[in-house]
């Protein structure tokens, strides 16, 4: 979603000590370390109220910031507006400013507007919506397209519907799934203190097709693929998908950064971000022993690491699932057998001998007696008689069983 307010051009600027203005660079190229960076200098120009934009012209893109004021506004001083037809371009790559004058009938002097972007299907050209504004008397409701390379101003002729033709200062604008211009909040006129509330006559968010400039009454649009308009088409050449002049073509308005405004850079796409930033955040400096070169590497896009991570959690579940369902049975199978080993050594008893030496009388070997050592007269050791009483070993008896205590 391209986007602007009519802070887009005031975000840039900055308080250095006592004197407004500035710039500040967020470089987030490396995820990890992510930096700022100061880089105002005296090229730097003054915004305020001004609608910017980043375009994807030359080898990192540029800003490109219409209207606003050229010095801070006071109590009783009314700051001068920048001309709306010196456009302030900053060649991200080569950090520079610079101004291109544009031709055609520029719009208005304003500030607090704000601003939106729509692209070629072929990129051959960038149209800046401008849309709205304070030109410190009125509030304004008028759209005007700046087209780029060519950096020409046209006037648009909107459809009016009832409930979105008042104007709008200090409200947002983005182009969202290319053709569809939102527009959200901000001030009618009638109150420039207080934010324009929700009404039913006056709708807080109103939506521009951008390829037929109607307002519409209903989101999103049944085809929201942005086509060139005829508008531009009648300036720029080319037809609704692209082919318009290069920028060779507008040379006399561009001059010298002709070169900057001949290359674009590919849209970015969230599903397949660029080379560098996937290494960038799956690789960490290796040590001086096993270096290993990311660029070298294979990147793969967020929708396949975060399809290898989904597939790689399910699999492990399954994989789990499988070893339990075999072991399970098994592991069962041990603690029957360790079960029922366990009661037939309770159960069993063997029949021990006496020693050959034992000359006393009958002993306890758990329960079953013997006649012990040699017999007086003639008479053959023979087992005791079922009928003679059952004996047990005292109390205090050497075989005794014992529990352990618990102190």
């Amino acid at each position: 979603m391209s986007a602007s307010s009519f802070e887009g051009g005031g975000s840039l600027s900055f308080v250095a000590g006592d004197e407004p203005g500035g710039m500040v660079i967020f470089n987030s190229s490396n995820p990890i370390r992510p930096s700022w960076e100061n880089v105002t200098d005296g090229s730097t120009p003054y915004f305020f109220g001004a609608a910017t934009q980043y375009v994807r012209f030359g080898d990192a893109g540029v800003l490109v910031s219409v209207c606003g004021l050229v010095a801070q506004p006071s109590n009783d001083y009314v700051a001068e507006k920048r001309e709306t037809n010196s456009v302030q371009v900053y060649d991200i790559a080569a950090r520079e400013w610079f101004t291109v004058y544009a031709t055609g009938a520029a719009p208005p002097l304003r500030s607090r507007g704000c601003s939106a972007l729509n692209a070629a299907p072929d990129d051959s050209s960038f149209q800046m919506i401008l849309y709205g504004g304070w030109d410190e008397k009125n509030v304004l409701d008028d759209v005007w397209v700046l087209t780029m390379p060519a950096f020409h101003w046209i006037k648009v002729n909107t459809t009016s519907l009832k409930a979105s033709s008042m104007p709008r200062m200090d409200h947002f604008c983005g182009t969202n799934h290319d053709r569809q211009m939102l527009v959200i909040g901000g001030k009618n006129g009638l109150d420039l203190k207080t934010p324009l509330p929700c009404s039913n006559n006056y709708s807080a968010i109103r939506m521009l097709d951008t390829t037929t400039f109607q307002w519409q009454t209903h989101y999103p649009l049944q085809d929201t693929t942005y086509k060139v308009p005829q508008l531009v088409i009648d300036v720029i050449g080319g037809d609704s998908n692209g082919n318009a002049r290069p920028a060779s073509f507008f040379s006399e308005t561009l001059g010298q950064h002709t070169a900057l405004f001949n290359k674009t850079i590919p849209k970015y796409d969230p599903d397949n971000p660029p080379k560098k930033a996937v290494e960038t955040s799956l690789f960490v400096t290796p040590s001086a022993t096993n270096s290993v070169n990311p660029s070298s590497l294979p990147s793969l896009s967020s929708g396949a690491i975060a399809g290898v991570a989904v597939g790689s959690a399910i699999g492990a579940a399954l994989l789990s699932g499988v070893i339990w369902f075999f072991l399970l049975p098994l592991l069962r199978s041990r603690q029957k057998a360790r079960a029922n080993t366990s009661y037939q050594e309770q159960q069993q008893w063997q029949k021990p001998e006496l020693p050959p030496d034992t000359q006393d009388g009958p002993i306890q070997i758990h329960g079953t007696y013997e006649i012990g050592g040699e017999t007086s007269g003639n008479l053959d050791p023979s087992e005791i008689d079922t009928a003679r009483e059952r004996l047990e070993a005292p109390d205090d008896a050497a075989m005794q069983r014992h529990e352990i205590g618990v102190r």
